[in-house]
């Protein structure tokens, strides 16, 4: 009976579902609804308990993910997260659709021009190309079949870590699904004492 009770008492250690949304807040992440709203949008696709027992990671996963609300729209719960299921590599615009969002995260600070595309599936190469700065970029990547090449985040995090050294891409690879933020050091490290040093830099 005793350890039941103690067992009660420690899994309400980690915070609720309001209380993670508060602390995200707190760090300037920012949620397209008000919080009543979010929460019955994220309960369409976990249960309270599931956003409770894996704190904070579930919810920026979920939030940053284009997904479906009750009434099967399309929406994106947050603009300052972004995920998605990095086995993904199917049709010849991939890269480029991926790279807009990528780019949209850092919301101008960032500002890639003219991306374009081109992917070989006989040859297993992807050509990526992009102006910055008056610039234009040409990159040859290794195709994994229908994996996406974290090298080529990785190379642009470098490159958005020169233009700004305050912020920095930011990055968690699940094995499955990949959640990028755009943040400064400061939300990097009270991120990761959220999340169980989760994230880390691109660059």
């Amino acid at each position: 009976m005793l350890m039941f009770h103690f067992f009660k008492q420690a899994k309400k250690t980690n915070p609720t579902l309001e209380e993670q949304i508060h602390a995200l807040l707190g760090l300037g992440i920012t949620f397209t609804d008000d919080t009543g709203t979010l929460i019955n949008n994220l309960l369409v696709h976990f249960d309270r308990e599931s956003y409770e027992e894996d704190p904070f990671y579930l919810l920026l996963t979920i939030t940053g993910a284009d997904l479906l609300d009750e009434n099967e729209n399309e929406i994106r719960m947050s603009y300052d997260v972004w995920c998605f299921d990095a086995e993904c590599i199917e049709d010849e615009n991939i890269y480029t659709m991926l790279l807009r969002h990528f780019v949209n995260l850092a919301k101008g600070e960032f500002p890639l021009e003219n991306i374009e595309s081109n992917l070989d599936f006989d040859e297993q190469e992807a050509e990526i190309s992009f102006d910055l700065d008056g610039r234009h970029y040409n990159w040859i990547l290794e195709m994994n079949d229908d994996w996406v090449n974290i090298d080529l985040f990785k190379k642009l995090g470098k490159l958005a870590l020169k233009r700004n050294r305050d912020k920095q891409y930011i990055y968690f690879n699940d094995g499955q699904n990949l959640t990028f933020m755009y943040c400064d050091k400061i939300v990097l490290k009270k991120l990761n004492e959220l999340t169980d040093k989760k994230f880390v830099s691109l660059a």
